[in-house]
């Protein structure tokens, strides 16, 4: 209750209405069961590009709406790119009620198709604009979609008008950048193989040539997230609020500062090595790292 001009008004909650427009944001995002979870917090790096990509999409989310160039994040599967971009996503809605969605370009492309059908449901209009005016667009997987003059054009419609708008779009790419230097030589021409497909030939020269200009590029390199997982057959998480098991062992040292007082968060039994891998927190520092019954140091995999 308020009082105003001598009467008390019931006045919304300020709170209430803060975690309303959260829940509104996040259900308006449209981000995939699978990824809802992903956040800068549970983000495992175990490559310097991926901790390089990590303090950088941090630092991006934490300096919005200041910052207004993208970032398009290239790299082979599974070294946590859509991970990264949603966590940015995630951020931007939670803690500053930033109005976000995320695309997949194939799902996008089908979906339009679609849309020119009788009984579509929506029209390629209702589709295009909301990904042109939202405030933070994640395009996941760009360059994934056969390179027809229909999908370039589209493709170039909707991120042009973020570009001329100047609203900060982060993408992901499996494909490469820029075509391989040299190509290896076979025993003759006919058993070269052809040259990879690039990026700039995917999406076209113009749209490339944007952004360069309109995305911070960053390179993300590491093993497949997905076969780690595939090789622990057992594993034991540590229940949230539960104290952890502290250790004091010369084998278990802080590849970051090199304390020997770290607890161990969680263990897992990797079947190709016959060997337990211990998940720890440095308790002098708060560095996260991995390490295998028989290793003397950890692989640290940053916060």
């Amino acid at each position: 209750m308020e009082e105003r001009e001598g009467v008390e008004v019931a006045v919304p909650c300020p709170r209430c209405s803060a975690d309303n427009k959260r829940r509104r944001l996040l259900a308006q995002a449209r981000i995939p069961p699978r990824y809802r979870d992903k956040t800068f917090e549970n983000y495992r790096s175990v490559h310097e590009s991926q901790r390089k990509a990590h303090f950088m999409m941090k630092n991006f989310a934490d300096k919005y709406p200041l910052e207004i160039r993208g970032v398009l994040l290239i790299g082979p599967t599974g070294v946590g790119k859509t991970h990264l971009a949603i966590a940015a996503l995630n951020h931007l809605i939670s803690r500053k009620l930033v109005a976000g969605k995320f695309v997949d370009e194939k799902v996008l492309l089908k979906d339009l198709q679609y849309s020119y059908g009788p009984d579509s449901r929506m029209t390629e209009r209702e589709l295009m604009v909301p990904l042109s005016e939202v405030d933070v667009l994640v395009w996941d997987d760009l360059g994934a979609s056969r390179g027809t003059e229909w999908a370039r054009e589209t493709i170039d419609t909707i991120l042009n008008d973020r570009y001329l708008n100047q609203r900060p779009t982060i993408l992901t790419s499996n494909i490469l950048l820029h075509r391989p230097s040299r190509r290896p030589a076979g025993d003759s021409v006919a058993e070269r193989p052809r040259p990879a497909e690039n990026l700039e030939s995917r999406i076209g020269k113009r749209l490339f040539s944007r952004l360069n200009e309109m995305c911070r590029i960053l390179r993300v390199s590491g093993e497949d997230f997905r076969r780690r997982q595939d090789r622990i057959v057992r594993k034991t998480p540590v229940q949230s609020g539960l104290p952890q098991r502290r250790v004091d062992s010369p084998k278990l040292v802080c590849p970051a500062c090199g304390s020997d007082a770290v607890s161990i968060m969680s263990e897992a039994f990797v079947e190709d090595k016959k060997q337990k891998e211990f998940y720890v927190r440095c308790d002098s520092c708060g560095e996260h790292a991995v390490y295998s019954e028989d290793e003397q140091t950890g692989e640290s995999l940053g916060e």
